[in-house]
């Protein structure tokens, strides 16, 4: 580790100070290889820069590098050791990241899922709370982060959160069975919103909205969609599915079936 530190540390030196004509000992130009060492390790820091940002920001990560701002005010460049941007390698200037795809040596992007949703009336343009990290190297993206799994964890790990709702709704219904939908009441009068946290909907973990669960079950589900359904027998609700979308909408990434018989 140490020794490419100090490689690193020394190819930074040459591209930022340069060699004195004067200099006993030949300076070696650093190869394609090192200066995309660099661009590497400038993509994970930013991955960090990241993930501190949506510390303070209760999850939710920034639009951009430089205006969208955390809780406390701070942008996604204070993140940055030195609160400061990056260094490209191959240019020497301290210029990264971009907000856009990048395209030339050393460039390094941060962006999020763009959407936008076109109605008869109205065209809603939003952001998707996944984010996408790209290192170019000499010639072509060289590292590669997003969040995309791990969000989609964290619709599953809800949909877990629904179903001790609902099992919780049941403990105090006296009929035992389950509830038909969100506003279907218990023997006490809750819903399956009163036992999840905070006793609200959960937040759609892509697009941050507190709507879940949505109920929908069609292959039109839209990304992040958590959905609940019953079975019926003899016109009684005997059982329930649980279902998740995860980024791409209509695909169903986790099911969850109960019967109580």
């Amino acid at each position: 580790m140490k020794p490419t530190i100090i490689t690193i540390i020394a190819i930074t030196l040459f591209i930022l100070i340069g060699c004195e004509e004067d200099t006993l000992v030949e300076c070696q130009v650093p190869t394609a290889e090192e200066l995309e060492a660099i661009v590497k390790g400038n993509s994970i820091t930013l991955l960090e820069a990241v993930e501190l940002f949506a510390i303070d920001n209760y999850g939710v990560y920034p639009v951009n590098a430089d205006s969208d701002t955390t809780i406390t005010g701070k942008v996604l460049t204070d993140y940055l050791p030195g609160g400061e941007r990056l260094l490209n390698p191959f240019t020497g200037l301290k210029d990264q990241p971009l907000d856009s795809m990048p395209s030339s040596s050393g460039e390094i992007s941060y962006y999020k899922d763009h959407r936008i949703v076109n109605r008869e009336d109205y065209t809603y343009d939003y952001y998707l709370n996944v984010y996408f990290i790209k290192g170019y190297g000499t010639n072509s993206i060289i590292a590669e982060y997003d969040n995309i799994e791990e969000t989609e964890v964290l619709v599953v790990e809800d949909c877990l959160e629904l179903q001790r709702a609902v099992e919780a709704w049941c403990d105090e219904h006296s009929e035992g069975t389950y509830p038909y939908d969100c506003i279907d009441v218990n023997d006490i009068g809750n819903t399956i919103v009163d036992y999840l946290p905070d006793g609200q909907f959960m937040k759609n973990r892509f697009n941050m909205f507190r709507a879940e669960p949505s109920y929908c079950q069609s292959s039109a589900a839209t990304t992040g969609t958590i959905g609940y359904s019953i079975k019926i027998l003899n016109s009684i609700p005997v059982g329930y599915t649980i279902t998740a979308v995860g980024l791409e909408s209509g695909v169903v990434i986790f099911t969850l079936r109960v019967n109580s018989n």
